[in-house]
């Protein structure tokens, strides 16, 4: 068997790597503990071929090949797994799964991570894959750039088509290859073997060097479409240009450089294809000739730089050269019907993005609601005069002005004065023209610091952070940066959404209803998202409640984090759940413990009150590990316990021996005689 803490690392572990979800990322469905076997499992999908065999007998061109065709997939999946503090441990070709379809699937993240908590004694350089891993040992100091370095090394070695077995093969390796400077310096620097200060902290910072380094793509000579120009269209240009004949049809040519473009549907007077190209003065109609080999320009419009760019910006661009002269008919008319396919498609693509851009309308109408719901805080603010303040006890008393309407502030959060320096509480009491204060513990400065008179009103910097936060979390779903990147495609498309069918469930709360049986069965299949409407009343607790039991009673590991816009609600439903579950369930609260807005009965969960239990039961966790470990070992019990209490000793002793003198320092200024010397606000401070 495994001692308890191993299985929770392993199980933590597997949990990050399940919510790593990336299209170059392999999936893992499941992990678990066989115990008829005695070992742990994960399950993942089946991909026949690794990289190592996709790239036997395969010679990659140059860098931009290789890149486009194996190397952006893998860097897009270390990025993606960095930016959440997720490293590979092992890269490696072997590492790499290749599907049918030719798309790369990072696998096996973190595999000698877990290895090492299912083997403790075992170091992870046993695990290591020469020469993909660097040679220092991974003590954690540089978790990231090692991924850097196997990258690099798995780079080279499938550029080279070498079997590479040494660093210095790889060394050698890479100076042989053909490669643009820039590239080579950049990997060079990510084979740093003696200093690995000197690589990329992390794929992210290599994904920009790369970007920076990498050579641009050579570019093609554009297919050329032949163009006749009309009478119309000439005189246009020539009156407005003050150009005569072929000087007119130069510039016409020279405007459509680099122009854009978009299909114009057939009308009655025009059946045929036609099309509006945006050039750099002009807009121009073009449509297609009888034998479809080359294009007329029927028309030229003299439009509002403004809209002409507006119009560009929203067109296709057209990647073709428009030639008066130079190019066959034939060839002219293949590259015609090209223009025509590669439009269609743009079309297509463009009434795509106009139905998810009303589908994104809804993120912006979100952000809407939250920016009226900040300006409405800042209209509600309720800002009193005050004449004098008075110290009393722990508490602050202010002698407001007469007529004040001071009971408006009465139970709010208040603060005085403004950002690093402002006084921060909770107005608890006001009789007529007195008003009490109970300082908050975020407050920056305390009641001594207050000044003698000022203004005094609704602190609406926990409404404000709490905005903050919201936008921020749309704005990540908004644009797939949540933990599951497909959600806000799901908020959006909620019919896409799966919801895989689940057995007979054992109700633990007999008398709930049957829709909300149906609920929690939905629940309990564990969709992507789900969404649960019901007015006051009508029993969402109980729902909450079942939905929660039944999921840890499926899953005793898991966690479950239940958040709402009401600490009411959120006392209610945690303490149903812990009564309901008879004291099994272990409920955390989080919140700070001066906070009167946590109901009493709730107090008990919270976290700071939890943190002395919590604290014996991993320290003693902790030693029976040790003491397990060292006995299956063959170390002494007495020995080892004698060695941690040493540690713990010597832990001790340096901490007294570095507040000693603090301490010593510290007595004259207790003393009565010096305390009678200072400001309220410096005695304050002292104390």
């Amino acid at each position: 068997g495994t001692d308890a803490v191993i299985e929770e690392s392993f199980r933590r572990e597997v949990q990050a790597l399940i919510d790593l979800k990336h299209p170059n990322i392999i999936r893992i469905l499941n992990s678990g503990r066989d115990d008829e076997q005695g070992v742990h499992y994960i399950i993942m999908p089946w991909v026949e071929q690794d990289l190592a065999t996709y790239c036997e007998g395969r010679k990659f061109a140059d860098w931009n090949t290789f890149f486009r065709t194996v190397g952006k997939g893998i860097l897009d999946a270390l990025v993606f797994a960095h930016s959440r503090s997720v490293a590979h441990r092992d890269i490696k070709p072997r590492n790499v799964l290749v599907t049918p379809e030719g798309e790369v699937k990072l696998c096996d993240f973190g595999i000698s991570k877990i290895r090492n908590f299912l083997a403790p004694g075992v170091t992870l350089a046993q695990f290591a894959s020469a020469p993909y891993a660097p040679p220092e040992e991974d003590d954690g100091s540089y978790t990231y750039s090692r991924d850097v370095f196997g990258y690099a090394a798995l780079c080279v070695s499938l550029l080279s088509g070498e079997q590479l077995t040494a660093h210095a093969a790889l060394e050698i390796a890479l100076e042989r290859l053909v490669l643009d400077e820039p590239v080579r310096r950049v990997l060079r620097k990510c084979l740093s073997l003696n200093y690995p200060d000197m690589r990329p902290a992390n794929a992210v910072v290599l994904q920009a060097e790369l970007e920076t380094a990498a050579p641009r793509a050579a570019s093609e000579t554009p297919p050329s479409i032949l163009i006749g120009l009309t009478k119309r269209a000439l005189g246009i240009v020539e009156m407005d240009m003050a150009l005569r004949g072929s000087e007119a049809e130069q510039f016409i040519k020279r405007d459509l450089e680099g122009a854009t473009g978009e299909i114009i549907p057939p009308t009655e007077e025009r059946p045929g294809k036609s099309y509006r190209v945006y050039g750099g003065k002009y807009g121009y109609t073009l449509a297609h000739d009888a034998e479809e080999s080359k294009l007329t320009v029927v028309d030229a419009r003299d439009y509002a730089p403004s809209d002409l760019e507006r119009k560009r910006s929203a067109a296709c661009a057209l990647n073709v050269s428009f030639v008066l002269t130079g190019v066959g008919s034939s060839q002219s008319t293949l590259n015609l019907a090209g223009l025509y396919e590669q439009l269609v498609t743009f079309e297509g693509d463009k009434k795509l993005h106009q139905l998810e851009q009303r589908e994104m309308q809804l993120y912006q109408t979100w952000l809407n609601l939250l920016s009226a719901k900040s300006e409405l805080e800042k209209r509600r603010k309720i800002s009193v005069h005050y004449e004098r303040a008075n110290v009393k006890g722990e508490y602050l008393q202010l002698q407001l002005e007469v007529e004040s309407d001071g009971a408006t502030l009465l139970d709010q959060d208040v603060q005085i004065g403004s950002g690093k320096s402002a006084f921060r509480g909770l107005a608890i009491s006001v009789s007529g023209t007195e008003m009490l204060i109970v300082p908050s513990e975020q407050s920056p400065v305390g009641v001594g610091s207050v000044p003698t008179s000022g203004t005094v009103e609704s602190d609406t910097t926990r409404t404000d952070v709490a905005l903050d936060k919201q936008r921020q979390a749309v704005d990540a779903v908004r644009y797939g940066r949540s933990v599951n990147p497909e959600l806000g495609k799901l908020i959006v498309n909620p019919a896409e959404i799966e919801v895989p069918a689940v057995g007979e469930v054992d109700f633990i709360q007999a008398h709930i209803d049957e829709d909300k049986r149906d609920a929690v069965l939905a629940g309990l299949s564990e969709p992507a998202l789900m969404l649960v409407e019901g007015p006051p009343g009508t029993g969402k607790t109980t729902f909450i409640t079942e939905l929660v039991l039944q999921t840890l009673r499926k899953n005793p590991n898991a966690h479950v984090l239940l958040t709402s816009q009401t600490h009411v609600a959120l006392d209610n439903s945690l303490e149903r759940i812990v009564e309901r579950s008879g004291g099994e369930v272990d409920a955390v609260r989080i919140g700070q413990v001066g906070d009167k807005r946590i109901a009493d009965s709730s107090k008990k969960m919270l976290l700071d009150e939890k943190l002395p239990a919590l604290r014996r039961d991993a320290l003693a966790s902790g030693r029976t590990f040790i003491e397990s470990w060292a006995e299956k070992h063959g170390l002494s019990l007495a020995e080892t316990r004698r060695a941690m209490a040493l540690e713990r000793h010597a832990v001790l002793k340096a901490r007294l021996e570095e507040i000693q003198p603090s301490l010593e320092n510290m007595v004259p200024l207790m003393e009565d005689q010096h305390r009678s010397t200072l400001e309220p606000a410096a005695l304050e401070a002292l104390d």
